[in-house]
Formats: structure tokens, C-alpha cells, sequence
């Protein structure tokens, strides 16, 4: 298999670039597959040297003249009396939680309490609080929890699919591999909202749902949120409106915390019950089983609770070993492109059913030994580039790294359109 290295990638002994261009590559074979099947003449290629670019999507978004700034003071790193702990305050109801759990008035008397605290324990406070937090740990300690053992033989993607997908796509000789395929988006963050990105700027009409009561940050939602519609539900109150939208859609993908919507009808299992012809994607963070399945979780923390941000530490200007993050966020991005990939994959071959997918999943399949270490001349050296998707809105002017895949040479392109701006409708020809 043709290897490639990323040489602003070198800063992290893993082979980021095996997990990051295979889940680029998987995607782009599956919607050439889906493309032929309907009898749409197009190249679909992925643009390798654009990967490590489209990968930090938010880290390089400009809105207007205005960088984005991607992490709160409450996120990162931060020393415990016998170790490191990694935070994430990025949404405020995850602040509120690190405040909740300790008492302070700014992030140097937090810096200053965490120095005397044990590790895990500062883990247990903040999350039993409802925070994010991870111990860093080392891939052994890491392989010793349990939620470790739960995954241990877990397929990074699984599918459990039958051929009764029942729409026939509404749509009669597409130009886009995906056009007239309907997608109920129902993520957030990163992960999932890439993978629904690239079905959109793929042709699909993709609405995302999104609470009322948990917005999403503006320019995390505008650096995936190219072609999509956006619609905000409270599900308490009008779950017959999204089980109309449902019984209308092709493919559902999911990125709640397994379980979380069970009170509304939407467990995966349920709705594979309650509609047999629908595609359902599933996306987790530590997966579906384990005592962590529950757990909120994001890439970095993943990464810190499995062993990568350890094997990626540093040595600072003191001398002292600190815990260090992949070059980019490719938990995510490597799982969402995989997850769209097996989308692509099913609606080709006409298949309902279930796919699942984890960030932890990724974790274990980049920690594969496999994918450590540099081998100086086995591999091309890819000279990257920075392409930018220059796009109008109501937000302003935006600059967004240009999703890796092509059709017939040009990038995929989608308007981004307000964060809820949308009537919770599919489009009606």
C-alpha cells in the first residue's frame, strides 16, 4: 500500500497520515461508487496535500479578516500533583461545570489548586459534575480500564445492513452523486459535522436539528457547515415533527451520547424497528458499550485518556516532559470522512441498517504499532498546499480550507447558511 508523509506532521511519532489520508481516500472510492451506480459520469479524487489543511478546518477559518480562536482558557493541559489532566471548557454549560466543581477566580488559582490534587481525581470531580475531563494517561494504563477491555476487539466502523433501503433517492437523473438523498443530521462538534458536510457538498439535502437550549459556537458550526440547511427543535415538545422528518429521510446520522435520546424514540435499535428502510449512523465517542459509553467526550480528550497524548510529549524550555496533541484534530476528521465512506458505500449498494463509529475506535486504530514511528525514504514526502473555499453569508466573508476531494479537478463548494435560519422541512420538488 502507498504510504505518504506530512513533513509539518513529523512533530508526533504516529502516523497520523495513515489514519487521516485512508479515511480521505475510502470516502472519495465510496462516492465514485455511489456516482457510478447512478450512472453520473464525474472523477472524484482526493486532493492528498490538502489533507493537513482541511484537517485544522476551524484553526484556519477566517470570518471576514477575523481568525478563529478555537479554544477557551478553560481547555487544555494542566499539571496535577502527580501528573497531567487535560480540560475542555469550550461550550459554557462545560465551564460552568470546571467552576461548579471548583471553587476559583481565574485559570492561574486553578493552575495553582490542580498542582496539590491527584489526577484521576480531578478527572472524577469535574465529570461527575457533568464537565470533560481526562487524566493523561499512558497507553498501558489506558489498555487496564475497563472501557478499554469493552473496546478492546471493536472495529474502528462496523455495519450490521440489509438491502431494503426503501426511498429510491427522489430525485431522476442527478448530476451530484448524492443529490436527492435526504440526511437528518443530529451532531455536533467536529466528527459528525464533517462527515454530513461532505454528503452535502455531495449533492444530499442535509438538514441539521440542533436543541435550543445548547447552541453550537458559531465558528464551529460555520468551518463544517458548508451546504447544509440548519433548524433548531426542542424535542420535548415536537418529537412528531422530527419523526416526520425521519420517515422522509434516507440516512439519520446520530452524534449524542449513546442513549441520550432513547426517551425520544430515537435509539438506534428502535429506529431501526420503527423504520426498516432507513440508514442509520451512529457516532460515539468512547464507543457504544463500556462504563464510559455515556461519557461526553471530545478528540482531545480522547487522546489524552488513550495513550496519545503521551506518546506526543515534549520536552519544555525547563527541561520538564509535558504531554503534547496530534498536529491536528484527526480523531475527528479521520472519522468522520470514514463514517461517510460507509454512508457513501451503503446507499450505493442500496443497504439499510445500522454503521457505527468511535473516536476511541480511531485512537486504537492510530496507536496500532503498525503506525508508529517515521521510516526515513520508504515514503513520499507530500508538499502540501493551503486551498481556500471562498464563501459569501450573512456572517460575512469566509475563508474556509477547502474540503480534500474533487469532482473533475474542482473542489467540493456549498454555500453556509445562519445557524438556524432553516423551517424543519425537506425540500419539496
Amino acid at each position: 500500500m502507498h504510504e505518504y508523509r506530512y513533513s509539518e506532521w513529523k512533530t508526533c511519532p504516529l502516523r497520523v497520515e495513515n489514519i487521516a489520508v485512508h479515511s480521505v481516500k475510502a470516502a472519495t472510492d465510496a462516492a465514485q461508487l455511489l456516482a457510478d451506480t447512478r450512472g453520473i459520469k464525474c472523477t472524484i479524487s482526493a486532493d492528498i496535500a490538502q489533507i493537513p489543511f482541511s484537517f485544522a478546518s476551524l484553526e484556519n477559518l477566517k470570518v471576514g479578516k477575523r481568525s478563529s480562536e478555537p479554544w477557551n482558557e478553560l481547555s487544555g493541559f494542566f499539571k496535577a500533583a502527580d501528573g497531567w489532566v487535560r480540560l475542555h471548557g469550550n461550550y459554557p454549560h462545560h465551564t460552568k461545570a470546571i467552576r461548579d466543581s471548583y471553587q476559583f477566580e481565574n485559570k492561574k488559582e486553578l493552575i495553582e489548586l490542580f498542582s496539590s490534587l491527584p489526577k484521576i481525581e480531578i478527572e472524577k470531580t469535574i465529570v461527575r459534575h457533568g464537565g470533560v475531563a481526562s487524566a493523561v494517561r499512558e497507553i498501558d494504563q489506558w489498555n487496564q480500564l475497563p472501557q478499554a477491555i469493552a473496546m478492546k476487539n471493536a472495529p474502528w466502523v462496523e455495519s450490521d445492513l440489509e438491502s431494503r433501503l426503501s426511498h429510491n433517492f427522489h430525485k431522476s437523473n442527478p448530476v451530484l452523486p448524492a443529490e436527492g438523498i435526504k440526511v437528518l443530521d443530529l451532531t455536533r462538534v467536529v466528527a459528525g459535522p464533517t462527515c454530513s458536510q461532505l454528503l452535502a457538498c455531495l449533492g444530499a439535502e442535509v438538514l441539521r436539528i440542533d436543541p435550543p437550549f445548547l447552541p453550537e459556537l458559531k465558528e464551529q458550526f460555520i468551518s463544517n457547515g458548508m451546504g447544509k440547511k440548519s433548524a433548531v427543535i426542542d424535542f420535548s415538545r415536537d418529537m412528531n415533527l422530527v419523526h416526520e422528518l425521519i420517515s422522509q429521510a434516507d440516512v439519520i446520522i446520530i452524534g449524542y451520547s449513546p442513549g441520550s435520546l432513547d426517551k425520544f424514540g430515537l435509539g438506534i435499535q428502535q429506529l431501526r424497528d420503527d423504520y426498516p428502510g432507513l440508514l442509520i449512523a451512529s457516532l460515539s465517542a468512547w464507543g457504544e458499550s463500556g462504563p464510559w459509553a455515556t461519557r461526553a467526550g471530545f478528540d482531545s480528550i480522547v487522546q489524552a485518556a488513550t495513550g496519545i497524548s503521551e506518546m506526543c510529549s515534549v520536552i519544555n524550555s525547563v527541561g520538564e516532559r509535558v504531554p503534547g496533541a496530534l498536529p491536528v484534530q484527526a480523531l475527528d476528521h479521520s472519522t468522520g470522512f470514514i463514517l461517510a465512506a460507509r454512508i457513501l458505500e451503503s446507499l450505493a449498494y442500496l443497504k439499510s441498517g445500522i454503521i457505527r463509529t468511535s473516536l476511541v475506535g480511531a485512537a486504537q486504530e492510530l496507536t496500532n504499532h503498525e503506525n508508529k514511528g517515521f521510516h526515513e525514504g520508504e515514503n513520499d514526502v507530500v508538499t502540501t498546499h493551503h486551498k481556500l473555499s471562498i464563501v459569501d453569508s450573512t456572517y460575512g466573508r469566509l475563508s474556509i480550507p477547502s474540503i480534500p476531494v474533487t469532482i473533475d479537478g474542482d473542489h467540493l463548494i456549498g454555500k453556509v447558511q445562519n445557524y438556524g435560519s432553516h423551517v424543519a422541512t425537506w425540500f419539496v420538488e
